[in-house]
């Protein structure tokens, strides 16, 4: 819509945008907004570790706390340096094509942040306080983290007495699960944690992935590799059923409404388990299909032909008077 445009709507629309109180919570709404999608973004990822979640979220929540529930929220600079430009007339405002309807008061920004500021600290803290009771701490999950290889300590000192309380946790939540009651679990980790150690800069999940299929792993450390199952199989989000979902709509549709659930179920494993470098083994698996598909057509053209001949060899039976039938 131009400026020129006599609309008292857009007129109006302009002119609150004109009020540093509107611009800062705009501005505040698109800094809040930023944080809590790259949360969003991380809870899309496959396979996601429950073990990472505790970690990331409270470094959301501190982020925010920091931000805007200290004694002065920490307004971005450039959304304050744009007010007071604003304010200062080095920024020109935006024209109107007629004279609007009563006066227009534009605050300073100090006095736009006081106004604000108390809104801003209710709805931070409701986010942050949902937060919490969504991701609660939890000792089990949190005892996890001694898998990971960045936390062991270089000090030998520290190392020797790295992790014990959270084996002991361990040990008594999964008792049930772990051979001789999980009593060679403290042991187990006085051994597995110098090799962790000695694999720094790898990930969490390539550890559980080596004690849940290396044979040597699995047989010097049984138990560890029952819980870094345990581990890998938690469920994190709801990534993997929704993208099931789509793939469903996507496979069965309007012209495909006669799969039956076999075949729906082996092209949905496809399109969900295939590799990222898979279309050569896709354009392998086409052209073996279409050869298949080819012979197919074959075998039913070479069928229908001897069923036609064979009708033809009756109806001449049926016709010749000499047969043995009259």
């Amino acid at each position: 819509m131009s400026y020129n445009d006599h609309d008292i709507t857009a007129e109006s629309i302009l002119i609150k945008l004109q009020q540093p109180r509107i611009l800062l919570a705009i501005f505040f709404l698109r800094d809040l907004l930023h944080h809590l999608d790259n949360l969003s973004i991380f809870f899309q990822e496959r396979f996601l570790n429950p073990v990472r979640i505790p970690e990331r979220v409270q470094s959301t929540i501190s982020l925010l706390e920091c931000k805007y529930l200290g004694n002065n929220i920490l307004w971005e600079s450039s959304f304050l340096l744009g007010i007071q430009l604003l304010e200062s007339g080095a920024l020109s405002r935006l024209p109107m094509a007629r004279k609007p309807h009563g006066p227009i008061l534009h605050k300073t920004a100090a006095k736009a942040t006081d106004e604000i500021a108390d809104s801003v600290k209710t709805l931070v803290r409701n986010i942050v306080d949902s937060l919490k009771e969504k991701f609660p701490d939890n000792a089990i999950i949190r005892a996890f983290r001694i898998l990971d290889p960045d936390r062991i300590p270089s000090d030998p000192e520290k190392l020797a007495q790295y992790g014990n309380s959270e084996t002991a946790a361990l040990q008594n939540h999964f008792s049930d699960f772990l051979s001789c009651d999980g009593k060679d679990l403290v042991a187990e980790w006085d051994q597995m944690k110098y090799l962790i150690a000695s694999r720094k800069g790898e990930s969490l999940d390539e550890i559980c992935i080596d004690l849940a299929h290396s044979d040597m792993w699995r047989k010097e450390y049984p138990n560890f590799s029952i819980l870094s199952e345990v581990c890998m199989v938690m469920s994190a989000s709801t990534t993997e059923p929704d993208r099931g979902f789509t793939s469903v709509n996507l496979i069965k549709n309007k012209y495909r409404n006669l799969l039956t659930s076999d075949q729906l179920d082996q092209l949905l494993r496809l399109c969900l388990e295939k590799p990222e470098d898979a279309q050569d083994y896709l354009d392998a698996a086409y052209a073996a299909w279409l050869q298949a598909e080819q012979w197919r057509l074959l075998l039913k053209e070479w069928r229908r032909g001897e069923e036609s001949k064979t009708e033809s060899d009756s109806t001449e039976s049926d016709l010749d008077p000499l047969s043995d039938s009259e």
